[in-house]
C-alpha cells in the first residue's frame, strides 16, 4: 500500500505494509519512499542489497517479525536512514549498519537473542543518539562485554530485562551515566 502525505510542505512517500502476512520484502517497494513499515509480518531475512535502492529512505520499521539473517548489504545506500525498529525478531548476529552509521539516530533492536553482541558492533554508529535493548538481548555476550569504544553520543540508553544479573562491566567505559 502505497500512501503519499504532505507534512510539513514537503512530500512525503509512505510504504506500508503492516500485518500483511509477508514472508519476505515486497519488490514493489518506490525507489523514492521515506518511510517503510513492514512491521507484525513473518519475514524471515533481508537479501542482499533489498534497500538500497530506497536512497531517501529515513524511517524503517521492521519489528515483529521473524528476522534471523541479514545480508551485510541490506541497507547499502540507506545513508539517510535516521530511525531503525529491529526489535522482536530472532537475530543472533548484530546486523551491519555502517551505511547508516552518520545519519541512524534511534535503534530499537530489542527482544532478539544476540549469540555475540560485541562492542565493536557500535563502532559505526557515530550519530546514535536512543538504543534501545531488551529481552535477553545481553543474555549470551561474552562477561567483560562494554559499551566501549561504541555509543559515542548516545543520550537515551533503554536497558531492561537484559538477561545479565550485573551491569557495572557493560557499563564501565561510558562516561556518564544518569539513572
Amino acid at each position: 500500500m502505497l500512501c503519499e502525505c504532505i507534512c510539513s510542505a514537503l512530500a512525503v512517500v509512505v510504504y506500508s505494509q503492516s500485518y500483511a502476512g509477508l514472508t519476505a520484502v515486497p519488490g514493489d517497494i518506490p525507489f523514492d519512499v521515506n518511510r517503510i513499515s513492514l512491521d507484525h509480518n513473518q519475514i524471515t531475512s533481508l537479501e542482499d542489497n533489498v534497500f538500497s535502492p530506497c536512497t531517501d529512505l529515513s524511517f524503517l520499521t521492521l519489528a515483529d517479525n521473524l528476522i534471523s539473517s541479514i545480508s551485510p548489504t541490506a541497507f547499502d545506500g540507506c545513508s539517510k536512514v535516521n530511525t531503525l525498529l529491529l526489535y522482536n525478531n530472532k537475530l543472533e548476529t548484530f546486523p551491519n549498519l555502517s551505511a547508516m552509521g552518520s545519519s541512524l539516530l534511534n535503534l530499537y533492536i530489542g527482544g532478539n537473542q544476540f549469540l555475540n553482541l560485541l562492542p565493536g558492533d557500535f563502532v559505526n554508529l557515530i550519530a546514535l543518539q536512543l538504543l534501545q535493548l531488551n529481552n535477553g538481548c545481553l543474555k549470551n555476550s561474552p562477561p567483560d562485554f562494554s559499551f566501549k569504544n561504541g555509543l559515542q553520543i548516545v543520550k537515551d540508553l533503554y536497558l531492561a530485562d537484559l538477561g545479565v544479573s550485573d551491569l557495572t562491566t557493560h557499563l564501565q567505559n561510558l562516561t556518564t551515566v544518569t539513572t
